[in-house]
């Protein structure tokens, strides 16, 4: 390629610490990363605040992780990878844990990951064993999220300082945006904290339901958390469809075309165009951050795209009150108390307080993931927006073709050219465009090996990512007819039948009926208020850790991941059962009426 500090490997190949996974990372940035967003955010403070997090908490010598280049994350041929070999000295070390516990988290495709080789400098000094039982007590035991609680604050501050673009000179601005990478690599630090903390009380309850002879149990127990941050648009959203619902002003102007509805309500001085559209504002306001692919600062979100946000409401207004998300939350608390006390009661006596500890545990961290994932969001956001406004007037003085050339740039090279010379950047943005275009129709490897100076020749066991891979064309994917079955993980707990609803953008919500199942190549966060519409969720991707798979375990909606093919196999119009708790998908022979037994059966 031409620009090698782009799309070439800049991570060096480590023989200790050879292997690295899209999973986890692949939910975050499922697509090649922008070299924007590399440079400013991932490269610097991501990277290097994982780093931190190794070491200041988990007890990794300094000598362990790279400096300049950590093991922790990288970019693979324009695409983000996650190190797992660190992550699994990292359980081999944690006392109660061992690679086998997480290597389930790590896998990524349908190969399994090789045997987990120790590096040479795996056995940890006394200092490590002291603070990684001193984190997993904390994790078990303590509910103290202050140091959370402070960053969040400090992102609350830095929100509440106007950015005074007038009076900014492009210089200025980038200053602006790389002054907040101290706190964002602080944030990536507490990320992985709370992420790795959150993995601990889950398996922890799975045991003791496999204990009593409850598996099925154990999503139950992870669902009606109480307050998870981004579940919180939700319930904006659904009280903003109620107010359609209830008016026939409101409800003929979503009659029309719903990528004009939001120029067309700004524009009417009715009262209940009026509250709403200061109702949307409102909104848009706290969480304007929210889209497709928040973790990359080129996405576009609410605040720029305010229509995806109006057609997920005019979805959420064709439900009635049964779908109310209040009535379920409240099921699922109570299923989740009442499940607890049940398990605790069949366990010995010496194992009920670990199990309660568990539980706490689990609600306490996955909730503080959340909480730490949007302050994180909201922080990006602030440097999205500044790079935006960079761009907005490279374009105005004929230096960029279009503002999101921005994005082809790294922020070195914006600093250097910001003063005057920013259009002698102008081809260099468009020549990687079309490079970024060619890399963003490929398709990453699941799981890497780059360990190519290793003295034993390579991978352990033979083991080949690419092994065992069907070139097209599969015919594991032709059209699901009645009967056949689809098998993916299970995400959120309940069954539901219903018409299947493929969705391929947010044109094809216009369409959907509630109580249908959506079908998504891959949930994200900015799409699940939809969710409270749904009989089930169908995705290709993810996992039972991803972020929108939590969301849909606080509304109550069965949900069926890493359906591997789903999109293309399930046909909009076909009549699905959806098992939440067993991740099994079936077509059924002749249409039926929508049906739901997950969250709050009584209710619906």
């Amino acid at each position: 390629m031409t620009e090698p500090s782009w799309l070439a490997d800049s991570q060096p190949d480590n023989a200790e610490l050879p292997l690295w996974t899209r999973a986890v990372i692949g939910d975050m940035l499922p697509d090649a990363v922008t070299p924007m967003t590399w440079s400013l955010v991932w490269e610097s403070a991501a990277a290097h605040g994982w780093r931190d997090c190794l070491i200041e908490r988990f007890g990794f010598d300094e000598d362990e992780i790279s400096g300049s280049h950590p093991e922790s994350v990288a970019s693979f041929g324009g695409f983000a990878y996650l190190n797992a070999s660190v992550l699994r000295v990292w359980a081999d070390r944690t006392p109660s844990l061992a690679t086998d516990h997480i290597d389930p988290v790590l896998t990524a495709g349908p190969k399994p990951p090789p045997t987990h080789r120790s590096p040479s400098w795996n056995a940890p000094d006394s200092v490590t064993v002291g603070m990684l039982r001193q984190w997993y007590d904390w994790v078990l035991r303590s509910r103290n999220q202050r140091e959370l609680a402070r960053a969040a604050t400090d992102v609350d501050e830095i929100l509440g300082r106007p950015l005074e673009f007038a009076a900014m000179t492009d210089v200025e601005l980038i200053a602006a945006a790389q002054e907040l990478q101290p706190l964002c690599r602080r944030l990536f630090s507490q990320y992985l904290n709370q992420t790795l903390a959150a993995l601990i009380g889950p398996r922890l309850v799975n045991e003791a339901c496999v204990d009593v002879g409850q598996p099925a149990h154990t999503l139950r127990l992870l669902s009606g958390l109480g307050h998870v941050d981004p579940v919180s648009p939700t319930l904006v959203l659904w009280e903003l469809s109620r107010l359609v619902r209830g008016s026939s002003t409101l409800q003929q102007f979503f009659a029309g075309r719903p990528d004009e509805l939001d120029t067309v309500l700004r524009g009417s001085d009715a009262p209940d165009a009026v509250a709403f559209t200061a109702g949307l504002d409102a909104l848009i306001d706290e969480v304007g951050f929210r889209g497709p692919n928040e973790w990359d600062l080129s996405s576009p979100t609410w605040d720029e795209v305010p229509a995806i946000v109006v057609a997920m409401i005019g979805c959420m207004s064709r439900c009635d009150d049964s779908y109310a998300p209040s009535r379920r939350r409240r099921h699922l608390e109570a299923d989740r108390y009442r499940l607890t006390v049940e398990i605790a009661a069949a366990l010995p006596p010496d194992a009920r307080a670990m199990f309660v500890d568990a539980v706490e545990s689990a609600v306490t961290y996955i909730r503080g993931r959340e909480t730490c994932r949007t302050a994180l969001m909201r922080l990006l956001h602030r440097i999205r927006v500044i790079i935006r406004e960079i761009a907005t007037r490279a374009v105005r003085r004929g230096d960029l073709v279009g503002p999101g050339d921005i994005w082809m740039i790294r922020i070195e090279e914006l600093a250097d050219h910001a003063g005057g010379s920013l259009g002698e950047l102008r081809q260099l943005a468009e020549r990687r465009r079309r490079e970024f275009d060619d890399v963003q129709r490929s398709e990453p490897a699941p799981m890497l090996w780059r360990g190519a100076d290793d003295p034993d020749g390579g991978a352990p066991d033979g083991w080949d990512p690419d092994e065992g891979e069907v070139d097209s064309p599969r015919p594991d994917l032709l059209l699901m007819e009645p009967g056949d079955l689809m098998l993916g993980s299970p995400g959120s707990p309940g069954m539901a039948k219903g018409r299947a609803r493929v969705i391929e953008s947010m044109a094809d919500l216009a369409d959907f009926e509630p109580g249908e199942v959506l079908v998504l190549a891959r949930p994200v966060l900015a799409t699940t208020p939809i969710f409270v519409a749904a009989g089930a969720v169908i995705t290709d991707t993810a996992d039972t850790f991803a972020h929108a798979v939590v969301v849909a375990r606080e509304l109550g909606t069965p949900m069926v991941v890493g359906a591997v093919g789903a999109t293309d196999r399930i046909k909009t119009g076909v009549t699905l059962n959806v098992d939440g708790l067993t991740g099994v998908v079936s077509v059924m022979a002749e249409p039926v009426d929508a049906s739901f037994d997950g969250a709050a059966p009584d209710d619906r």
